[in-house]
């Protein structure tokens, strides 16, 4: 799996969140079976993270849809557990199929639950001057950023 520009949301911590989660996800799909676990395991720890930081920004902002937006990442992280419970007990290619699959699930969730919440999220951080989640008031440049919304092709 590898980056694409279509996957930026225009919100940079969000953004840069999702550009690690790509490299996770495409170095775990070519994972010798003597890593597998250990880039497994990194898989999960990131996602819970990450996971927990959009929750905090959901429920901060008010974000209509939050249950089903936190719905599916908890069974995201459930599923990573299950195959890091049977990639344990000797089948640690499952790490390389639960990768194409993660990344297929990617696709689709940054073009729809992600964005969706990156649209919420602009006009609340606009309104309060401080980024989601952080309670800081950020640099200019990067309000800027944040405010704007994604870059356009060209632009």
């Amino acid at each position: 799996m590898e980056w694409k520009d279509r996957y930026a949301l225009g919100i940079e911590a969000m953004d840069a969140t999702h550009r690690e989660f790509v490299d996770l996800v495409g170095a775990l799909s070519t994972v010798a079976d003597d890593a597998a676990i250990s880039r497994l395991e990194a898989l999960i720890a990131h996602s819970e993270a990450h996971f927990e930081q959009e929750n905090r920004w959901m429920k901060e902002s008010g974000f209509p849809p939050i249950h089903c937006h936190v719905g599916e990442h908890r069974r995201v992280i459930a599923s990573l557990k299950s195959v890091l419970f049977l990639a344990r007990r000797g089948n640690p290619g499952l790490a390389r199929i639960v990768a194409r699959e993660m990344a297929t699930w990617f696709e689709n969730h940054v073009a729809t639950m992600d964005a969706a919440l990156a649209a919420h999220l602009r006009p609340w951080f606009r309104e309060r001057q401080t980024f989601p989640g952080s309670g800081k008031a950020q640099e200019s440049q990067e309000a800027g950023a944040f405010a704007r919304g994604p870059r356009r092709a060209g632009a």
